[in-house]
């Protein structure tokens, strides 16, 4: 990172989430060049969301960047277009509608606060231009029908079943990883508000329906 001016973090994982951003913002301090760290997080990032771990690592690698004494902006985004040719099935009841954001429209948002002294030691709401949609009804109206049209809706599966099917071995990871994802993704919703992010930084520009049409067309 030697004669960097920025550093951006970008980690998943909980645990490795909170070491990872601590050790960075460790390493940074001894790096007199470094000016500003950003930081993706979610847009549910809060304390009372803390008893699922992904976003317990979320909100310390928040707190890390706000303690390291060096200018900060941190993220708290949505759920990415990209995300969507990834979902096989969904488990149990999803009813949060998301304003989909698309990758492109995020990094020109972290590329202009790099430069902009206003956005530091912000903490920024970052949602795509709606209208708002759930998970399937993304995936079934959308994405769907424009990416793949030969693929059939998105599986549903109760998660007594998935349950059931969870103590087979081998399906360790839908017992233990799986199934509390969608359990977790069932109880957030969006917090916060974009408008200041949008004023700062310029408002996200591509809906769901162009960023599939594009890919289609790729």
């Amino acid at each position: 990172m030697s004669g960097c001016h920025g550093i951006h973090i970008n980690l998943s994982g909980g645990d490795m989430e909170e070491r990872g951003t601590q050790a960075v913002c460790s390493a940074a301090k001894e790096i007199p060049s470094i000016e500003r760290i950003t930081l993706i997080s979610g847009i549910s990032t809060c304390e009372e969301n803390t008893w699922y771990p992904g976003t317990r690592g979320k909100l310390q690698a928040e707190k890390a960047i706000q303690s390291s004494g060096i200018e900060y902006t941190i993220f708290r985004c949505t759920m990415f277009m990209e995300t969507l040719p990834k979902w096989e099935y969904i488990i149990g009841d999803q009813p949060t509608k998301w304003h989909w954001i698309a990758a492109i429209d995020y990094a020109a948002m972290v590329s202009k606060a790099f430069a902009m002294p206003t956005a530091a030691n912000k903490l920024l709401f970052i949602c795509g231009p709606g209208p708002a949609k759930t998970l399937k009804e993304a995936l079934d109206n959308v994405y769907i029908p424009t990416c793949e049209p030969d693929r059939k809706s998105i599986p549903e599966f109760s998660v007594w079943y998935m349950t059931l099917l969870s103590w087979i071995p081998g399906n360790d990871k839908i017992r233990n990883k799986i199934i509390p994802k969608f359990h977790w993704l069932s109880k957030i919703s969006e917090l916060g508000d974009p408008k200041e992010a949008n004023k700062l930084l310029g408002s996200p520009k591509i809906s769901l329906e162009q960023w599939c049409y594009e890919k289609k067309m790729a």
